[in-house]
């Protein structure tokens, strides 16, 4: 703050598993997490290749966040017994791996690691080894590589890819986002573990994660792919992952709600967009009011 211009609002969390220093940096916009831990720089370049590999990963990752924030699941308060920006951003990279396929396990980009290049030990003994380069992988790496849609900006979902000789429909966002909330309504929280190491949900008795003091769920375990004796999400209280479950269970409906072309229509006359529906409960509750009176 004395000697860097810009930087406003510095918080000191010295009390976290990974100390850092927190602050806004208001000449270019951005919020920043300084830390002496090199293993979060080496995550950084993990979560940005998994951004590469396909277009729909950053729209969904950043609507899932924005409806987490929308629903009081996430907040500002560090450390919090909340969720954070990060675990989401774990949960919905397991999502994609485990339901469609469509990122493929670190373990996988372990093993494609190049000694010569990709071997990196932090000073605090992390193993941050894996593949960095996946030019020309990516149709190995994302069983949907070919069928993703030619601009996740527009709304143009529906045109189909050619693949072979067939054509394919390309999974839109918003299905994808349905079939998010559908996953982790269903998700045994109290058996599995959520790791994006193997893609699969993992016992928590053979996950090797350790019991960290003051730990507070029981229930939320996602497993650091660096670090796989941590678990990201062990200052989750119980009573969040038990709202974070039923707010996904209320968003899944509101989406199925969607498929009626009426109330469709009617957010359109309202100049109110379906997405906002689903994220922003209170804003369009008066419009789903109006639809009833209408029917009644």
């Amino acid at each position: 703050k004395d000697f860097l211009p810009g930087c406003q609002n510095v918080q000191n969390i010295s009390h976290a598993r990974v100390p850092i220093i927190k602050y806004c940096q208001e000449l270019v916009g951005l919020e920043c997490d300084l830390s002496f831990c090199m293993s979060g720089y080496h995550m950084s370049e993990l979560l940005y290749m998994y951004g590469e590999l396909d277009n729909r990963v950053r729209p969904l990752i950043f609507t899932i966040r924005l409806w987490a924030k929308e629903q009081g699941l996430v907040v500002d308060q560090r450390p919090t017994p909340y969720l954070t920006n990060f675990m989401l951003t774990l949960m919905a990279i397991f999502f994609l791996q485990n339901h469609y396929k469509i990122l493929p396990p670190f373990n996988e980009l372990r093993r494609l690691a190049d000694s010569t290049k990709d071997s990196f030990i932090c000073d605090d003994g992390v193993v941050c080894s894996y593949i960095r380069d996946i030019s020309g992988l990516q149709p190995s790496l994302n069983t949907h590589w070919n069928m993703q849609p030619p601009n996740c900006g527009t709304n143009d979902y529906k045109m189909a890819i050619a693949d072979g000789e067939n054509n394919v429909v390309p999974l839109s966002l918003q299905k994808m986002l349905k079939d998010f909330f559908a996953f982790y309504s269903n998700f045994n929280y109290q058996k599995d573990c959520i790791c994006i190491a193997t893609g699969q949900s993992q016992s928590k008795t053979n996950s090797g994660i350790k019991k960290m003091e003051g730990q507070n769920s029981i229930n939320l375990v996602i497993i650091n792919p660096l670090q796989p004796e941590l678990n990201v999400g062990s200052n989750v209280r119980d009573r969040i992952v038990h709202i974070f479950r039923k707010k996904c269970k209320s968003s899944l409906k509101r989406m199925q709600e969607l498929e009626d072309n009426d109330l469709n229509g009617l957010f359109k006359s309202e100049s109110v967009s379906a997405l906002c529906y689903v994220v922003s409960e209170q804003s369009t509750d008066h419009i789903v009011r109006k639809k009833i009176n209408s029917l009644n």
